[in-house]
């Protein structure tokens, strides 16, 4: 993305700082995004929408099991390719999970127990042909969807229990 550069006064500046709190983002881009009304809506059929079927069904039951697992403000941001949807506790506005979008792969990310974002949880398409999936960054052909939604819904669970309070 190439960048560019609006020169602002200080009121406005104060503003922008203000803005990044309330949608929770880190840079002045995103919340002009938001502003502007650019950023994606949480609607899964199109964050998920060039996965094969079999990957859009499993990411669907991710983010159905972590919406079970509490109360959530959803949003979507941006980070390179990726769209990401972000589950926040609204009472800690506090980050517990996400669910990153690209074009043949989606990656689920917890807060762990020190406070960092951990992956719980990956699918993509492989150039052999079908849907691979893991438990971490990386995918092994002996774990199938089935094992990623469980592990995803666990570490989600934990994570709600210690942030969102």
């Amino acid at each position: 993305m190439t960048e560019k550069t609006i020169k602002v006064d200080e009121s406005v500046h104060k503003r922008l700082e203000e803005l990044k709190l309330k949608y929770n983002v880190e840079t002045f881009n995103e919340v002009m995004r938001h502003q502007l009304d650019i950023v994606s809506k949480p609607e899964l059929d199109q964050l998920a929408a060039f996965l094969d079927d079999e990957l859009e069904q499993t990411a669907e039951k991710i983010v159905d099991s972590i919406r079970e697992i509490g109360e959530f403000d959803e949003m979507v941001t941006e980070s390179g390719r990726d769209e990401i949807l972000e589950f926040i506790a609204p009472d800690s506005n506090t980050h517990i999970a996400s669910v990153h979008f690209n074009e043949n792969s989606f990656g689920v990310k917890y807060r762990n127990q020190s406070g960092e974002m951990d992956d719980c949880g990956r699918g993509y398409e492989s150039s052999a042909g079908g849907p691979k999936y893991g438990q971490h960054s990386r995918t092994s052909s002996s774990t199938d969807s089935e094992d990623v939604i469980n592990h995803a819904r666990k570490k989600v669970t934990g994570s709600y229990k210690r942030w969102a309070n």
